[in-house]
């Protein structure tokens, strides 16, 4: 529990930059319609008031989903009895604390996610490994001239299948071996401390399932999560 703490802690350093970002535009358009707003009260136009008022609180909420998930993601994880967890809301959980990033980078992000699909576990930590193979995958195509990550989500009645795939340069034969071992990272000081595929392994096997590397022939990296199924209505018919 203390190495996935770290390993969140970590990953919310390296997005805060991003999410900064993503929070200051909203609050300078807030800005800009307040001043707006006092011009339209004094001339008694209410109707532009209303409006700008509703577009005001949709910024607000934005922000306040962002501080929310920022929130329940630092949170330290409570391991008693495993939980429904929904994988497309995982993904879009996980979205919400990287896509900034995402667009920051000038990222392609196509996204491939069969419903109705889900696992047995902890949600925070099912969105932990995603921001971690994103966070890598964005890594990956650093200096890539149309740069693209895909996220795809397909099942079948036992597993569920995620895979994040980059158009990257890809992992040398000698590290694809390695890139799951504790401290094991090629990338410069200050870019990681090689425990976010470490932490997602272990994550991973307490689900009950398992998570590879491929090394794409067109280039890039494919990372498989493969996860037991679980079925909530069959469960519900024997209750």
């Amino acid at each position: 529990n203390t190495l996935i703490q770290a390993g969140k802690l970590a990953a919310l350093g390296q997005m805060s930059a991003a999410i900064a970002h993503e929070i200051n535009q909203p609050l300078a358009a807030i800005r800009t319609f307040v001043a707006s707003t006092k011009i339209y009260l004094t001339r008694g136009n209410s109707k532009q008031v209303n409006g700008n008022l509703d577009l005001i609180s949709g910024l607000a909420e934005r922000m306040a989903n962002i501080t929310s998930h920022l929130k329940t993601f630092a949170r330290k994880s409570d391991t008693g009895r495993a939980e429904t967890v929904d994988v497309t809301r995982a993904i879009h959980g996980s979205m919400v604390l990287i896509e900034s990033q995402i667009k920051l980078a000038g990222v392609a992000l196509d996204m491939q996610i069969e419903p109705d699909t889900f696992v047995k576990g902890y949600a925070v930590q099912l969105e932990q490994i995603l921001v971690n193979l994103l966070q890598n995958a964005l890594q990956a195509v650093e200096g890539v001239k149309k740069p693209m990550i895909r996220i795809g989500v397909t099942a079948t009645a036992d597993t569920v299948c995620i895979k994040v795939i980059d158009n990257g340069s890809g992992i040398s034969k000698e590290h694809l071996d390695k890139i799951f071992d504790p401290f094991f990272t090629t990338k410069p000081i200050g870019k990681g401390l090689g425990l976010g595929l470490s932490i997602s392994y272990g994550i991973v096997r307490d689900f009950g399932g398992e998570i590879r590397a491929v090394n794409r022939d067109t280039g890039g990296i494919e990372m498989i999560v493969e996860l037991p199924r679980y079925h909530p209505e069959s469960a519900m018919s024997y209750v």
